[in-house]
């Protein structure tokens, strides 16, 4: 589990606080293209100034977009999600993951294995065809989930045995 410091921003305008300290408020406007003022209302807690002077910051705005993707967007705007996502975490060395464990879902060892050749064949497509790099490991991640899937079995002691020994 990562740890946080304990003044870590935990809030978008908190983080766009923090960023306007570390990049400066000349910095910020050349990436946001915004007026200074504008900036120091995305800035502000929205809860702690009166109406009007706080703006809803982009960070936030990109969080409930990708909420709204994923809601109307189906498997497609998941995997959008999780690659801009994938994209945040890389920049910090990590990667998205699933929260549920991985679980199968054939009933027996052979079609749980022939699941796996699908995703394969999609990543070697995706290669192929020199798809974008955030592509490609959204693929490699949904690959090693299928592969999980037909790994995990024996330990689930509520699903029948999938994997036999010998």
């Amino acid at each position: 589990m990562i740890k946080l410091d304990a003044d870590a921003p935990a809030t978008t305008w908190a983080f766009f606080q923090y960023s306007i300290e570390v990049l400066t408020i000349a910095g910020m406007a050349r990436i946001h293209r915004k007026d200074h003022s504008t900036l120091y209302k995305y800035a502000r807690d929205p809860e702690r100034v009166p109406d009007g002077e706080a703006r809803q910051d982009p960070l936030r705005r990109l969080l409930i977009q990708s909420a709204d993707v994923v809601a109307m967007g189906g498997s497609r705007g998941e995997a959008a999600v999780r690659i801009v996502a994938a994209m945040f975490a890389d920049l910090v060395g990590c990667d998205v993951t699933p929260r549920e464990p991985a679980c199968p879902d054939k009933h027996d060892v052979v079609s749980e294995c022939l699941d796996d050749y699908p995703p394969l064949v999609r990543l070697h497509e995706l290669i192929h065809e020199h798809a974008p790099n955030a592509v490609v490991r959204d693929q490699m991640r949904t690959l090693v989930r299928e592969i999980y899937e037909t790994g995990v079995a024996p330990a689930k002691p509520d699903t029948p045995q999938l994997l036999t020994s010998g």
